[in-house]
């Protein structure tokens, strides 16, 4: 933010500029590293300035679908600036990959392999798009292939921490915790060492992890953590909920889903799709809570 800032100052009319300054904003929000409230409001503004100045910047398009879906939870006019920044530049990897993970998070898991898989190939060796190609089919519950796409991303980069983290999850599913929590330890080291981890998001899969394996202490001790953690920055309380959902403490999970939709926390749009919530899909609350979460505008 702070370059592309300085770029302004050199020249105030700059739209890509706007443009880069607001995804990075929605990816600090996407990524739980700021406030909803601090981070997407700003997306917000910076992308609406970029396409002030250059109405067919894809990016700036992009950015803004990202505020719609992740923040005011407006997915039809997200997924129309998604479309509109693909016609724009059709080669454009990011429009394809962030269009993709909405698509993933709605349930429309065809369609969001379609377009990560077209990211991948505008951008082969990007780790984040090879280990999002594991991350949707993780959500579309295909664990073997998210395993194995996992797998090949960390042959790509072995210290990134999220296709750990992914393969982990899917590990999980699998009923393997023994490498699933393996995984998952090896992402929160990564994330430490590269001060990845402030906002305590990789500890908290941890802490679902060692919850779905029956590690209850082991659970609630990270759980701790990860709380003490909240005192002092923002946390989303949306995996939090998952935690609790993985112990079978199902008030819990729910209290913490209510304040995940207080906060509009971004982390809401895994609630749909995400293996860690089906302890609770039986509950009349929590197809209120989905209603609540796709027509809170």
């Amino acid at each position: 933010v702070a370059y592309f800032e300085q770029a302004i100052s050199l020249d105030s009319n700059f739209a890509p500029a706007y443009a880069s300054i607001a995804q990075s904003y929605g990816l600090l929000g996407n990524n739980g590293a700021a406030a909803p409230q601090d981070a997407y409001p700003k997306d917000k503004a910076a992308a609406l300035k970029a396409l002030e100045l250059d109405p067919d910047l894809g990016d700036a398009h992009v950015a803004l679908a990202e505020v719609l879906n992740d923040y005011e939870w407006n997915w039809p006019a997200a997924e129309e600036e998604y479309k509109r920044a693909i016609v724009l530049e059709p080669n454009n990897s990011t429009a394809h990959h962030w269009y993709a993970m909405a698509l993933a998070w709605m349930g429309r898991s065809q369609e969001a392999l379609a377009e990560i898989k077209q990211a991948r190939q505008l951008d082969p060796l990007s780790t984040r798009i090879n280990a999002n190609v594991a991350n949707v089919l993780y959500f579309a519950r295909q664990y073997d292939l998210a395993v194995s796409e996992s797998e090949k991303t960390i042959q790509l980069d072995a210290r990134d921490p999220v296709p750990h983290l992914i393969a982990g999850l899917a590990y999980s599913q699998r009923k393997e915790y023994g490498k699933a929590i393996a995984e998952v330890q090896t992402a929160v080291a990564l994330g430490n060492e590269q001060q990845y981890n402030r906002h305590a998001t990789f500890d908290t899969w941890l802490a679902e992890v060692y919850a779905v394996a029956g590690k209850r202490q082991q659970a609630l001790s990270v759980l701790m953590k990860v709380k003490d953690i909240g005192r002092h920055t923002w946390v989303s309380p949306t995996l939090i909920a998952a935690v609790y959902a993985g112990l079978g403490e199902k008030d819990e999970a729910f209290a913490w889903l209510q304040q995940a939709l207080t906060e509009r926390d971004p982390r809401l749009f895994i609630l749909k799709v995400s293996p860690a919530f089906d302890p609770l899909r039986s509950d009349p609350r929590f197809n209120e809570m989905l209603r609540r979460r796709r027509v809170l505008l």
